[in-house]
């Protein structure tokens, strides 16, 4: 069998939930071939450059100007698919020749399930919402199952009208070295704390806070800093109980 998983370079969330879900199919099965493309670079090799560095500086910069736009254009689900795409996936399909293709990413979804009704294929569509709600940009008719992160996803998606059957909850998938080190801090019985920004790491430096979870002895916590460099070298072994990651 092989597995495609399309996602994309915004930040690092999606490309490492990508990653996570390959490691948890090649741990369950390793006959089973998984294969992770950047669906912008293929799509668009020339473009998605630009792409990325003009997200990067809107979430950097005008992080509020991004977010008023991402919550308040939930009835408006931009469409994007140019049907000179239909021939690269063509391509896509006829190299990679996948069984099942995952998607992280909203517009791989669309993507795909476009694909689906042009060229009227059957393969299974499976999308992994890896984001903490069910904005409309995740849901398309040709998707053949959802995977959440908890109940209130799934509810927020059957009420859009999405078959209870056609949604699994599995959490976030996380890396299997996170996994570890959950078993690790079971052992010492801490409660755990994750702080994370994204991908790009958007963590208010707060040494208060940081100090007082420091002091805590029964929690273990770990911050990820993502792309945000300034961040990790501030924090990397400044605090004995706090892990930090950049992964």
């Amino acid at each position: 069998m092989k597995i495609l998983i399309l996602t994309a370079r915004f930040e690092i969330g999606h490309y490492s939930v990508s990653e996570a879900i390959k490691q948890e199919i090649n741990n369950t099965d390793s006959k089973i071939e998984v294969e992770i493309i950047d669906i912008l670079e293929y799509l668009m090799p020339k473009a998605s450059e630009l792409i990325y560095k003009s997200f990067n500086v809107l979430v950097t910069k005008w992080a509020n100007l991004y977010n008023f736009i991402n919550t308040n254009n939930e009835d408006n689900n931009i469409k994007t698919f140019n049907y000179m795409f239909v021939k690269k996936i063509d391509r896509l399909f006829e190299e990679v020749k996948p069984d099942i293709v995952i998607s992280t990413l909203p517009i791989s979804s669309q993507y795909i399930s476009k694909y689906k009704a042009i060229k009227k294929v059957n393969i299974p569509l499976f999308t992994f919402i890896t984001d903490i709600s069910s904005h409309n940009e995740w849901i398309h008719k040709n998707t053949d199952f959802y995977f959440v992160g908890d109940i209130i996803i799934k509810k927020s998606l059957i009420n859009k009208g999405i078959n209870e059957d056609k949604i699994i909850i599995t959490g976030i998938p996380v890396k299997q070295q996170f996994k570890n080190n959950i078993i690790e801090f079971d052992k010492t019985k801490k409660k755990e704390i994750l702080i994370m920004g994204g991908g790009l790491g958007l963590i208010s430096f707060n040494e208060e806070l940081f100090e007082k979870l420091n002091n805590e002895n029964n929690i273990k916590t770990t911050i990820i800093t993502g792309n945000n460099r300034k961040m990790y070298e501030q924090l990397k072994g400044k605090y004995k109980n706090i892990n930090i990651t950049d992964v």
